[in-house]
């Protein structure tokens, strides 16, 4: 099929009709971005369904300018840049309200006019948490409290205890509760279990793994 002259999407719909697998290249041309230069067979070359056709597919000027990214997605702003030939390169994560994986700063800053092959370093948002009170709760629970908001079990430390009621239940946690930390952080808990049957300590006990 002729692919040259086409948007990528485009091309890419047509080569998959004829039952042909789509390898695309980028390089900078003074085409549009993501119009297709050439295409490694011509127009009318026999070729099996199944075989890979490889198509050159314009990133713009050798030159050109950085866009704004800030305030999308990591992945979003990964593939606006690779459009153009730029590389994005997460250097930073932090503790933000922002949704995680959010672009919170990139450098350079948008408008700055690069070569093909620049990187453009971001910052990004690891999300924000709140870590729950759960002294005194069910250890399985803590569990379900922790994944509601996005964090998740660390170390547990077995300390015995005497007191019935106590058993099973949370007897401190690290971090402490109300502390902001990453979405994903471990929370370590020590659990008080029966006197007569408990080792000190099992740092790699889990919740749910305990018979």
């Amino acid at each position: 099929p002729l692919l040259t002259g086409y948007l990528l999407d485009r091309a890419l719909r047509e080569a998959e009709r004829e039952g042909l697998q789509p390898r695309v290249v980028r390089t900078s041309s003074d085409e549009p971005v993501d119009t297709v230069i050439t295409q490694n067979y011509d127009v009318g070359d026999p070729i099996r369904r199944g075989d890979v056709i490889l198509l050159t597919v314009s990133s713009g000027p050798a030159r050109k300018a950085v866009p704004e990214v800030t305030g999308i997605a990591a992945q979003a702003a990964d593939a606006a840049l690779e459009r153009i030939a730029l590389e994005a390169m997460v250097t930073q994560e932090v503790i933000n309200p922002a949704p995680r994986g959010t672009v919170l700063a990139q450098d350079p800053l948008p408008g700055t006019v690069m070569d093909a092959g620049g990187i453009v370093q971001l910052v990004i948002s690891a999300g924000q948490s709140a870590v729950p009170e759960l002294s005194g709760v069910v250890w399985t629970e803590a569990a379900d409290i922790l994944s509601r908001a996005k964090l998740r079990v660390g170390k547990v430390t077995e300390v015995p205890v005497d007191e019935p009621g106590q058993r099973g239940r949370v007897a401190s946690q690290l971090p402490v509760a109300g502390e902001q930390v990453a979405e994903g952080t471990a929370v370590d808990l020590v659990v008080y279990v029966p006197a007569a049957t408990a080792p000190t300590a099992s740092p790699d006990v889990s919740p749910g793994t305990r018979k």
